[in-house]
């Protein structure tokens, strides 16, 4: 095993927890607790031998795997204000990939032990009412306590290179170990392919307060999440440097060069429309009428139509998320009556997810444009968004057999909307459709470079 990165150039990825904020009246972010990683150095060293100082040897060996990982956990946590870790808690009757040789069960017991000493305070989980699912147990670092008994400069996280790129999880979303070589190699095999292009540039971004940071190779450390024991259900890219915020992706720069971000308009929306065979005739599908200034709440609205099974549940799952949101019944109502044409509560958010990767695979076997993706929106260099364009609209037609959404940058010279089944592209530098796109994935594209010269390949990786 080889160390990879300070501490301190490590990006932590967080999302905003709606549960945990209702309950404890402030914004509370998290992150899933992780045994891919650990933190290793004299000063963790040190630490680890203090807090495990009088057990016995079988709870000795225990905490010295799982503690590293948990102190790991635990430091990415405390770069972020209000930010706790989902912690496991129990013992764990089900196979997990076996990273460090750390179970779920031996890591919450080291954070359990983190928090008795002081290192970090926890929030026991429960089944409240008004609430979809039970809120998991979190433990927040004690920041300035932990740091005083790190030194950083030496603290370095390590990987484990053998856990594995694909994830499993069965309907209890529970990590189940992958039977099948045959049918996981695709998948392992695009992973690796979107890891290893990204890896090959240097990407750099400032934060906010303007100080420029290094994207390290583990933070380009990808991983595709499969969901219900199939890879038909979810398949989504994951790697840590998603979660740059938002407005510090407008300052990445890849070997120098600035970026564009360009992204399907409403993609689950399109698709859910394309599936039944039909086409959307407006102009923004999260455009409705009296709720134009709500863009937020429609697009929650429309998430939660795709991925919930009554309307019942779709009004409690978006008061979750806009809690001060008034006439959220109305406002479904009116979404539902927009889109009327479709039935959206009878689409699967997991299939769509999978099909959403899908586009991003294919993406990648018509361009070698360097590209970071963000589900349904991509980073690219800003000299290279006409080509990474065509490829963007080419890979969803291919992927769903009909016709793309808009794009950001969409503009009638470079993208026409197809209506008639003709897809219309640019002749200038880019991909050009040699054979019917809408035949089966094994069309023939040419791709001109930067010299001129034309080279073919066969569009692949779609599965």
């Amino acid at each position: 095993m080889t160390t990879i990165t300070t501490y301190t150039n490590y990006i932590p990825p967080v999302l905003f927890h709606h549960q945990w904020s209702k309950t404890l009246s402030k914004d509370i972010y998290t992150r899933y607790w992780t045994t891919d990683y650990r933190c290793i150095g004299p000063s963790v060293d040190s630490l680890v031998t203090a807090l495990t100082e009088g057990m016995t040897r079988r709870e000795l060996h225990s905490m010295k795997k799982h503690l590293p990982v948990a102190i790991y956990n635990l430091l990415v946590a405390s770069r972020s204000q209000n930010t706790a870790v989902i912690t496991p808690l129990g013992n764990n009757p089900f196979t997990i990939p076996a990273h460090f040789k750390a179970s779920p069960g031996g890591l919450g017991k080291a954070f359990c032990l983190l928090t008795r000493e002081g290192f970090a305070t926890q929030e026991k989980g429960f089944k409240g009412s008004g609430f979809l699912t039970g809120l998991p147990t979190i433990t927040f670092p004690n920041t300035e306590r932990l740091l005083s008994h790190l030194n950083l400069d030496r603290t370095h996280i390590e990987s484990d290179p053998k856990s594995d790129c694909l994830i499993l999880k069965d309907v209890k979303k529970r990590p189940i170990k992958i039977k099948s070589k045959k049918k996981a190699a695709p998948y392992r095999k695009a992973t690796e392919e979107l890891q290893k292009r990204m890896r090959t540039h240097k990407w750099t971004y400032q934060d906010s307060e303007g100080i420029t940071h290094i994207i390290p190779n583990e933070a380009l450390k990808v991983k595709r999440v499969f969901n219900n024991g199939s890879f038909n259900q979810g398949g989504r890219f994951y790697f840590p440097a998603q979660n740059i915020e938002k407005g510090c992706r407008k300052t990445i720069l890849i070997d120098g060069y600035p970026t564009e971000e360009l992204d399907f308009v409403a993609m689950h929306l399109h698709m859910a429309y394309h599936l039944e065979g039909k086409q959307y005739q407006g102009e923004d599908p999260y455009c409705i009428p009296d709720y134009e200034d709500h863009r937020e709440l429609i697009k929650t609205i429309a998430q939660c139509c795709l991925n919930c099974e009554n309307l019942g549940q779709v009004k409690r799952a978006v008061r979750e998320y806009h809690p001060k949101a008034k006439h959220v019944s109305e406002a479904v109502e009116a979404f539902l009556a927009q889109h009327k044409t479709i039935n959206l509560l009878n689409h699967d958010g997991l299939a769509l997810q999978h099909l959403d990767s899908k586009v991003v695979t294919q993406i990648l076997s018509l361009t070698d444009v360097p590209f970071l993706p963000i589900h349904d929106s991509f980073i690219i260099p800003s000299h290279q968004q006409g080509e990474f364009l065509e490829a963007m609209v080419l890979a969803y037609v291919l992927v769903m057999k009909s016709s793309s959404p808009y794009t950001t940058k969409d503009s009638s010279a470079v993208i026409r909307r197809e209506r008639d089944r003709k897809v219309l592209y640019p002749a200038a530098q880019g991909i050009k459709v040699i054979n019917n796109v809408m035949s089966a994935g094994s069309t023939v594209v040419s791709t001109v470079d930067a010299s001129g010269a034309t080279v073919s390949r066969t569009a692949g990786y779609v599965q």
